[in-house]
């Protein structure tokens, strides 16, 4: 997501406001394929809700593109300040109305989580459980550039996600990275294997029509 840097001094300060309010994002749909449970869109937007006390709101604007979806999501004040938060683009996996309406719905919901910060329910749970550990027992010194521990919700939900996309084997792809489910992939993997799931779907991309 590349971020403009455009500062807005209202604005700025009725999102330091509202963002400590937003609650997780509620898990609302099934994923047959994976037996899991995320939240799509419409309960992305409805945990954003609390940030109308406080005079914000947002806009989505997709920007073309013959390769998928790219949205740019813009925070908007009710003094009228409007600040871009950046863009995320999506690939379409097939050029058509279901391969771009995908990818057009998984833009705008990443691109509002990442504008906003919105985690899901399981985020909270895997932090709760990171600062019992931590109570427990004194961590050993890490590199700062090396993730520890499982992957985040937000991160699991993209590595399903190009899974899905891809066409890939969830089975085959979890014995190459040597664990049971894609849920036990360690944080430490995923670039690794979002690398690897986004070089497939360039190609898939790349295909002709």
């Amino acid at each position: 997501m590349n971020a403009v840097a455009t500062i807005e001094p209202s604005l700025i300060a009725a999102l330091a406001k509202a963002l400590p309010e937003l609650e997780s994002a509620k898990k609302n749909k099934a994923n047959p394929a994976f037996k899991s449970k995320y939240a799509d869109l419409a309960a992305v937007i409805e945990a954003l809700e609390p940030i109308t006390r406080h005079g914000l709101w947002y806009r989505q604007h997709q920007h073309e593109n013959e390769n998928g979806a790219m949205i740019e999501t813009f925070y908007i004040h009710e003094s009228g300040q409007e600040m871009s938060a950046g863009c995320v683009f999506m690939p379409a996996t097939k050029k058509d109305a279901q391969g771009f309406g995908s990818a057009l719905s998984y833009a705008r919901r990443y691109g509002l989580q990442t504008a906003f910060g919105l985690a899901t329910e399981d985020d909270d749970g895997n932090a709760a459980v990171k600062s019992t550990q931590a109570k427990s027992a004194p961590a050993p010194a890490q590199r700062a550039d090396v993730p520890e521990g499982p992957l985040t919700d937000m991160q699991w939900a993209i590595i399903t996600d190009l899974i899905t996309q891809t066409h890939s084997d969830s089975k085959a792809f979890c014995t190459a990275f040597k664990v049971p489910s894609v849920k036990d992939l360690p944080a430490a993997q995923f670039d690794r294997a979002r690398a690897m799931l986004n070089k497939k779907l360039a190609a898939m991309v790349e295909e002709p029509a």
